[in-house]
């Protein structure tokens, strides 16, 4: 897990020069699926949250800035709701 934390780390810090493969290590470290190719990327599903946890990650060698900004903010939400989870709240 200490590589994920190290990616998420990197990942608040810049999103900036990430490819498909940082995201998929990132993204299958917190617990996403691949779930299918599309023809614009590889689609994530997180099995707790498919409601909301997914994400589409294009197939291009650096990806643009809000892929990162979109992953992050599914991220964040995903941490908040397992926290949350843990604490006793609703699933």
């Amino acid at each position: 897990m200490a590589s994920v934390d190290k990616l998420l780390r990197r990942l608040r810090q810049t999103r900036a020069n990430w490819s498909p493969r940082d995201f998929r290590k990132l993204l299958t470290g917190f617990g996403f699926r691949e779930i299918r190719e599309t023809n614009h990327g590889t689609l994530y599903e997180h099995p707790d949250y498919p409601e909301w946890a997914t994400v589409i990650v294009p197939r291009h060698n650096e990806l643009k800035k809000w892929v990162g900004r979109d992953v992050l903010d599914i991220l964040e939400r995903l941490i908040a709701e397992q926290k949350k989870r843990r604490k006793g709240g609703n699933p």
